[in-house]
């Protein structure tokens, strides 16, 4: 498969469906080798991968923060079965366990060794994170949470609009759930000309909103079943 790099995907002609961890509407569990074949037959363009390191300096895929108990699936797995079939949105977790900044280098190399520098984009909550990311490259600052935001910039950064945080971060790229997706940021969205990402987006009716909202880009537990809403759309 000649897949072409991320920034010719015509965005205008539909919006891009991303599988949420994998495909795991089959059962697979998530962040696991199965869900990512599952999602590589799903007709879903991008999948999601949530990725940590291990105290070891091992990267491995698993969204909660790792407690050293249990297995983990290796990222070099996935994303050598990924390579050309897919892009891939590399969401860089960050907990606060271990220092991971200094690290980061480790996967943009196995991303290069991989020849898919072109193919992803690394997304993340945490604003230090993208701003450490080289421009070179699509990054995309997910909206703070309330739960999250005391490890990385207290509650003013919750309030944010997508431009200051986009500005702050040097983010290509802005995600949010709908409920996150007020008048005022929508406002700022389209006067802004913002790439819109929502997530999580698994029944027909959140699709039409997203859509109505100009969002680019879908994030979906169920990649199947919206990648046919979206043809019989089309």
């Amino acid at each position: 498969m000649n897949l072409p790099p991320l920034k010719e995907f015509d965005f205008n002609r539909y919006p891009m469906i991303c599988a949420h961890r994998g495909d795991t509407s089959l059962g697979a569990k998530e962040n696991t080798l199965d869900a990512v074949r599952a999602a590589l037959d799903s007709g879903a363009e991008m999948i999601e991968v949530d990725i940590q390191f291990t105290t070891s300096g091992e990267i491995v895929c698993h969204h909660d923060e790792i407690d050293g108990v249990g297995s983990y699936e290796r990222f070099e797995d996935i994303i050598a079965i990924a390579a050309a079939r897919s892009y891939l949105n590399i969401e860089l977790k960050g907990y606060g366990a271990i220092n991971e900044l200094p690290l980061l280098p480790t996967v943009f190399s196995l991303v290069e060794q991989y020849k898919m520098q072109d193919h992803v984009l690394y997304s993340s909550f945490r604003p230090d994170y993208i701003k450490s990311i080289s421009a070179t490259v699509i990054t995309t600052i997910i909206h703070p949470t309330h739960e999250l935001s005391e490890l990385y910039g207290g509650e003013d950064i919750v309030e944010m609009l997508p431009s200051e945080l986009m500005s702050m971060t040097g983010a290509a790229t802005y995600a949010a759930q709908l409920s996150e997706l007020t008048d005022r940021r929508l406002d700022d969205i389209k006067e802004n000309n913002i790439h819109l990402s929502v997530y999580t987006i698994n029944t027909k009716e959140d699709f039409d909103k997203a859509i109505a909202c100009g969002v680019k880009a879908i994030v979906t537990d169920r990649p199947r079943a919206l990648v046919q809403y979206r043809t019989e759309l089309s």
